[in-house]
């Protein structure tokens, strides 16, 4: 990263140091208070072999864990967690430095299945203890949700076969306190909760890459929303390193999310 960064928006611009991008974020609490964090190609690809991962570069994984270091709890749906195989959680310093702001040490991690089909042999479920949460639906079949019990903390919340994002981050405010959520995916999670008008912002890097495939999924997968309900966002910010892009939208189309 010793490439300087240019910060294009808002004016005015000029060079940065890559490391101050979004060090000091300060997110607004509310209930929750809901960001994305997402990464794509210039075609729109939201994978690249089957993950995200290797989608962004260094600069982009470090800005994922500077949001997260920013919230009460980061979320992600257990397709993705099959595919990345990464814990939600963040490093050393930054962990420091969310005590020293009041926060506790690591965000909850928060898992959401309906199918109860999560990899129990990763790290996330050996390291996470008490920060990480399974919320399951009135779907998933009561033995998926005896083996995740052994390994961490369960909750189920009305859905068929998904839970319902309504339900879930309700259940998050009212018995774990969060007040700001990172959504790292997957698409189907994602359209979910821009559909219910949960959605607050969107921090997305764009890759200066072209995958193709047309079963590659884009970071909102599900049906097409309807034209009076089209989500729609305002440009907050816009850093560029390399040819990387790193931009902060706010979604528009609501008076908030309160439920």
């Amino acid at each position: 990263m010793r490439e300087p960064a240019l910060r294009l928006y808002p004016a005015p611009g000029g060079e940065v140091d890559p490391g101050s991008i979004y060090a000091d974020l300060d997110l607004p609490a509310g209930d929750p208070y809901l960001v994305f964090t997402m990464v794509s190609t210039v075609d729109g690809k939201a994978a690249q072999g089957g993950r995200a991962n290797p989608i962004g570069s260094d600069l982009d994984h470090l800005l994922m864990r500077r949001i997260r270091s920013a919230v009460d709890a980061v979320m992600s749906g257990a397709g993705t967690l099959r595919a990345e195989g990464v814990d939600l959680g963040v490093p050393e310093e930054m962990a420091r430095k969310r005590v020293s702001s009041g926060l506790r040490e690591q965000p909850l991690q928060v898992i959401v299945t309906g199918s109860g089909e999560l990899p129990l042999e990763r790290r996330i479920f050996r390291e996470a203890g008490d920060d990480l949460l399974v919320i399951v639906s009135e779907a998933t079949p009561e033995e998926k949700v005896r083996e995740i019990s052994r390994r961490t903390t369960v909750r189920r919340v009305a859905g068929d076969p998904e839970p319902e994002v309504q339900e879930v981050v309700g259940l998050l405010r009212r018995e774990f306190g969060v007040r700001r959520l990172a959504v790292e995916g997957g698409p189907r999670l994602n359209h979910s909760l821009v559909a219910a008008g949960l959605a607050d912002e969107l921090f997305l890097t764009l890759a200066p890459k072209v995958i193709g495939g047309s079963s590659v999924p884009t970071i909102v997968a599900g049906e097409e929303l309807p034209e009076d309900e089209v989500a729609r966002l305002r440009l907050l910010s816009v850093y560029l390193q390399g040819s990387e892009l790193y931009l902060r939208y706010r979604f528009t189309g609501g008076e908030g999310n309160s439920l």
